[in-house]
């Protein structure tokens, strides 16, 4: 179990931190745009996903050539571009600036270490993304930099949580943050051998919000494939199955913040987390 220290959760309403969130997804697209241009390609385009820095509350990428990392610094809206012993070399405040100006900054940077960069800020990836004035060419600006620092305490809480479910279900995959859907996450594969269409897994994490299932942070436990007019059974802390945008376990910001005293905030999202992953392997036949 780690012994880093889980920050209590509630300075900002978890419904208060959407332009926050939006904002930072965006930044990250820099991040993105520079990983996919010059790291080698993985399967499931795992070079582009993100860990997480405990001691920086930031972002940060797979080294790219010569080791280097870039980071997106959550609570001073900022990138890094850092050694590989994490010594920062460079920094670009957002405030202020376009995301093309992010690109073309990180791009740079990267460039002396790759051969194959094109002409320009390397391209953003092709994929959807929330609206946001940001695609129109304005610039940054950040929101409140409180609920910046709150949703870094949302993504490191649930850097520990996930860890460890991961450390207790064979079969996880790293814990990531994946750069599309912003969300950290990671999934348990009951079924490496098998099609990855049709391999029975579990995919957990934390969404800080979208413009789909909640706009608030969640917890989230998805049973593949989706079970079919499976009975649901009841889950703690207020968590509750969704049924429309996916199957699966949620356990919205607002429910873990009113279950009851601060300092059992770790608690309640473990006891969801288990008793959504048992549950969710009963529906999957495990």
């Amino acid at each position: 179990m780690s012994a880093r220290a889980w920050h209590e959760l509630g300075s900002h309403r978890p419904t208060d931190l959407g332009e926050e969130r939006l904002q930072l997804h965006w930044a990250a697209q820099a991040l993105s745009a520079a990983t996919h241009a010059a790291i080698e390609r993985k399967p499931g385009d795992s070079h582009t996903n993100l860990g997480w820095d405990h001691d920086g509350d930031a972002f940060v990428t797979h080294p790219f050539p010569g080791g280097n990392v870039a980071a997106l610094v959550l609570p001073d809206f900022a990138l890094h571009w850092r050694a590989a012993d994490g010594a920062t070399l460079a920094s670009f405040a957002l405030e202020g600036k376009t995301l093309d100006d992010a690109r073309a900054w990180l791009t740079e940077l990267v460039r002396p270490t790759v051969d194959r960069l094109p002409e320009g800020p390397a391209p953003l990836r092709d994929y959807d993304m929330p609206p946001h004035p940001i695609t129109e060419g304005e610039p940054f600006t950040g929101g409140d930099r409180g609920r910046r620092v709150e949703l870094a305490h949302w993504y490191a809480n649930s850097d520990l949580a996930l860890s460890e479910v991961a450390n207790t279900n064979p079969g996880s995959s790293d814990v990531r943050t994946w750069p599309h859907h912003f969300d950290i996450g990671l999934l348990i594969n009951f079924d490496p051998a098998a099609d990855p269409e049709e391999a029975r897994s579990i995919g957990v994490g934390l969404s800080p919000g979208d413009e789909t299932s909640s706009p608030q942070p969640y917890y989230y436990v998805n049973p593949y494939p989706r079970p079919r007019d499976a009975e649901l059974p009841s889950l703690p802390h207020g968590g509750r199955w969704e049924q429309e945008s996916f199957l699966g376990a949620m356990l919205t910001g607002d429910a873990l913040l009113d279950g009851g005293d601060p300092a059992g905030q770790r608690e309640r999202v473990r006891t969801f987390l288990r008793a959504a992953i048992e549950a969710s392997q009963k529906l999957l036949g495990l």
